[in-house]
């Protein structure tokens, strides 16, 4: 038997085996109209009419060229040597291919994408959309965007397009914790702080959050750099605040007041008999009183940000 005429042999019982089964020689004789004992000829090197040669093929669905050299012809998909759970998948794009070919690029351009896998010195997978990164503020940051003179009702304080998205790697793990659970430090979340590795900018980093993002729309912290609200934010630590979510007596508070350039870190403590509205500093006990018409905006401290252990 010559060697061509062994490999389409092969070829032959790698598509019976694929199709029927490793013991389907009588199924897959009856598909092409033969005896069992013309098959079995077939699958020993008898080499079958050309008429015969197509019937294999629309029994099958596979390719005519591969079937007849062992080369795929170009635009058509083989499902030579994939594993059962692949075969429909694979099947399913042939038939793709066939119905609508001007598909075929933009497939053969995601495979390619998907064989050059990761670049090199990535640390993480695709960032989520830019939308559910939580913008992260430092003192700076607060006063150059304007925030000190206005509310903060912009759910994008920080533009970030796709290509900038792109660029944010892990720089720290953080703790999460939601001030409002009695349980907080228990239920504490892992969380990340993304920013650009090379960047001094203290605007260029974003908590990825994308639930906590969906559920306060706009959400934002600011970084704090002060003891004045010790033990229950320590240097070092943000607060996450939502400009839909206003300051409530009795709970901690982000403000701002025409009368201090700085965003504070306050209890909110409500307003006097005089219509001054009081803070307080758990650090040192000490109460602020600040007029009521000079604070712009307030809203009170939904989840703090720490550092990880």
């Amino acid at each position: 038997m010559s060697s061509t005429t062994e490999s389409f042999a092969q070829r032959l019982r790698e598509l019976r085996r694929r199709h029927f089964g490793p013991r389907g020689k009588a199924d897959f004789a009856r598909r092409l109209q033969l005896t069992a004992d013309d098959y079995d000829k077939l699958e020993r090197g008898h080499v079958p009419p050309g008429d015969l040669i197509i019937r294999i093929c629309e029994a099958t669905g596979e390719d005519l060229q591969w079937l007849l050299t062992g080369v795929a012809a170009r635009g058509t998909v083989v499902i030579s040597g994939a594993r059962g759970r692949h075969q429909t998948l694979l099947a399913d794009i042939a038939a793709l291919l066939d119905s609508r070919p001007e598909l075929s690029s933009p497939i053969e351009a995601f495979v390619s994408l998907l064989q050059r896998g990761p670049a090199p010195g990535a640390s993480r997978g695709p960032l989520p959309p830019p939308r559910s990164l939580i913008p992260l503020l430092g003192p700076r940051a607060v006063s150059s965007l304007g925030l000190a003179a206005r509310a903060p009702e912009q759910a994008a304080l920080v533009s970030l397009d796709p290509a900038d998205a792109a660029k944010l790697r892990v720089t720290r793990h953080a703790r999460l914790l939601e001030l409002r659970r009695v349980d907080a430090e228990a239920s504490a979340a892992t969380a990340d702080v993304l920013g650009e590795l090379s960047g001094a900018d203290d605007t260029a980093e974003f908590l990825d959050q994308p639930q906590l993002a969906e559920t306060f729309p706009g959400v934002f912290g600011v970084w704090l750099d002060t003891s004045d609200m010790s033990p229950m934010f320590e240097p070092g630590d943000a607060a996450l605040v939502c400009p839909t979510a206003p300051a409530r007596v009795g709970r901690p508070a982000l403000c701002s007041s025409v009368d201090q350039p700085d965003i504070r870190c306050r209890m909110w403590l409500g307003a006097d008999e005089t219509g001054a509205l009081q803070l307080g500093r758990l650090g040192d006990g000490a109460r602020e009183s600040v007029p009521a018409d000079h604070v712009t905006w307030s809203l009170e401290v939904l989840y703090r940000l720490s550092p990880a252990a």
